[in-house]
Formats: structure tokens, sequence, C-alpha cells
């Protein structure tokens, strides 16, 4: 009898991202910290500059697996290239 034991992560970290590409991380949950900054910085926006108060802004999760890894990879990937030319990376 074969048994699989499911294999998740929290994150889009490399290691995980590349597991889910070889098949020994079977998903992991992205967080969309973009929205989670940007988002940020407009409700500090609004509230300082227009008094409008902040409000809770759910920006999702993503779930990632083997049906879209590559699209996922490639997106991360642009995110360490930014990373790089501010000196980050």
């Amino acid at each position: 009898m074969k048994i699989h034991i499911h294999v998740g992560g929290y994150d889009l970290v490399d290691h995980v991202l590349e597991g889910i590409k070889n098949g020994s991380v079977d998903f992991t949950i992205g967080q969309n910290p973009y929205a989670q900054g940007f988002l940020t910085s407009a409700l500090i926006y609004q509230g300082l500059e227009v008094g409008y108060p902040a409000s809770d802004i759910d920006t999702g999760a993503e779930l990632v697996d083997a049906t879209n890894i590559d699209k996922v990879m490639a997106r991360e990937q642009l995110w360490k290239e930014k990373a790089k030319e501010f000196g980050l990376g």
C-alpha cells in the first residue's frame, strides 16, 4: 500500500516554490505582499490627508500548487529583480 502525505507551506519562499515544482511539496499559501504593502500605504494616506479612517481589507490568500506554479514563480522572480535594483537582494 502506498501512502501519500500531503506537504504544504505558508509563504512564497524559494525552497517551497521549488518543492512544488519538483513534486516534494503539494501546495503553499501566498499572502499577496504587494497588496498588503500598497493598501496599507493607501490607508495611511487616506487617514492622514483626508481624514477617512482605515478599514479592514482582505488582501486574499492564494493557493499555489502544480497547476499555477510556473506563473507564480515567474511573478516572484520579478520581485527578486526589483529587490536587486534597490540593493536589497
